[in-house]
């Protein structure tokens, strides 16, 4: 938020999402495979409701894109199959807590899209996420991600994305820099900066290859790129 907060393009107001980085996620979503959240381990109770304990947390990115609605989101109860590059794959432990899971610390890796962030590279990550009766899920992710990839993904559209976009690409670039708060290299210059996202999840069914049996899911996963 201190980073790019002061760009109107890149702030959320009144539950929406910022600008930018939902048109970002709009244009990608129709060939870029779609990320999966898979939670195994749940027990219910004779309510129906989730029992607290520990659970399994996977996050992959699928072999295929998701299918929009009618409304252009996607559509829910859909399958998918779990791309079996391991640089696609991330699992981790999560305690289960009045329907909310809390990850414990890990490091997370998945690919996205050249047009946006072309991967996202997490350390010290932490996944808070509530899944709902529906099967939907919302959440939040944050923990140190490397600057510089952020700032590509507004100067690769050079002087175009700051006439669009009304940013200051140059004043991304050093602002980032400065507050940059993790992993510093030599000389001293933090590489990574704390960042947090928004998750929202709708079910799916995915398998995974060369399994032998389909689990009722909770993504596909559209991420909402909060302030900085």
């Amino acid at each position: 938020y201190r980073a790019v907060g002061c760009f109107i393009t890149q702030r959320a107001s009144g539950g929406t999402r910022a600008t930018w980085p939902a048109i970002e996620w709009d244009m990608t979503r129709d060939q870029m495979p779609a990320w999966v959240i898979e939670v195994s381990g749940i027990e219910r109770g004779a309510d129906g409701k989730v029992k607290d304990g520990d659970v399994k947390v996977g996050f992959y990115r699928a072999t295929s894109p998701v299918t929009r609605n009618a409304a252009g989101d996607p559509q829910a109860d859909m399958s998918f199959a779990v791309d079996t590059n391991p640089r696609t794959q991330n699992l981790v432990h999560a305690t289960m807590r009045g329907g909310t899971l809390t990850t414990d610390p890990f490091e997370f890796y998945l690919l996205q899209d050249p047009f946006g962030v072309a991967e996202y590279h997490f350390k010290q990550t932490r996944v808070r996420l509530t899944l709902n009766d529906d099967g939907s899920a919302k959440g939040t992710l944050g923990g140190y991600e490397p600057w510089l990839p952020v700032y590509h993904s507004f100067a690769l559209g050079g002087s175009t994305n700051e006439l669009n976009l009304s940013v200051n690409t140059p004043g991304i670039y050093y602002a980032m820099k400065k507050l940059a708060d993790a992993y510093p290299d030599a000389s001293g210059q933090n590489q990574y900066i704390s960042a947090s996202y928004t998750i929202e999840a709708v079910p799916a069914f995915v398998s995974h290859p060369n399994a032998d049996k389909t689990s009722m899911n909770v993504g596909p996963v559209r991420l909402a790129q909060a302030p900085q």
